[in-house]
């Protein structure tokens, strides 16, 4: 759970850190740019974050149970974890670097981390459906539709939000 919350906070902070560089005007209407407000933005946002870390093993857990994968949900949910993991850490350090050196140039490098971090979560269900498909005996049209089910249509819901609100 420690470091459920621990991922959580590294996602929350590149979260803040995105609305500081492209919401800039809305968070000084709505909540203000001070350091304490944007320190409660990212200690809810982690919480938030953990919750729906948590929701999202049990709905993984289910839907494999319901497609019967036996243990694979725990691996499968950490395999993906990782590849946050790694994407979160690049925006944070790009972030860190181009916050200290060239703010002006923030902007440009976040839109092409943020459509990496898309295509590197892509290719890695890619990735897990190869892995999954030599581990287990089961159909690969079952095992594409788990997939879609449990990784693929939340990251696009997802995605599209978060396009919704960077226009």
């Amino acid at each position: 759970m420690f470091f459920l919350f621990i991922v959580g906070m590294m996602i929350s902070e590149a979260s803040v850190l995105c609305l500081v560089v492209f919401k800039k005007d809305w968070l000084e209407t709505w909540i203000g740019l001070d350091y304490s407000s944007l320190v409660l933005i990212w200690l809810l946002g982690a919480f938030g974050v953990l919750f729906l870390t948590i929701v999202k093993f049990m709905g993984i857990r289910v839907i494999s149970y319901l497609f019967d994968l036996g243990k694979a949900e725990f691996s499968h949910f950490f395999y993906l974890l990782r590849l946050i993991v790694f994407g979160s850490t690049l925006l944070i350090l790009f972030g860190t670097y181009f916050v200290f050196n060239d703010y002006q140039g923030l902007e440009s490098v976040f839109y092409i981390l943020i459509s990496g971090l898309f295509w590197g979560y892509i290719i890695g269900v890619l990735g897990l459906f190869l892995i999954m498909m030599n581990r287990l005996s089961f159909k690969k049209y079952h095992l594409f539709t788990y997939l879609c089910i449990a990784e693929l249509i939340p990251f696009l819901i997802l995605s599209k939000w978060i396009l919704d609100l960077g226009q």
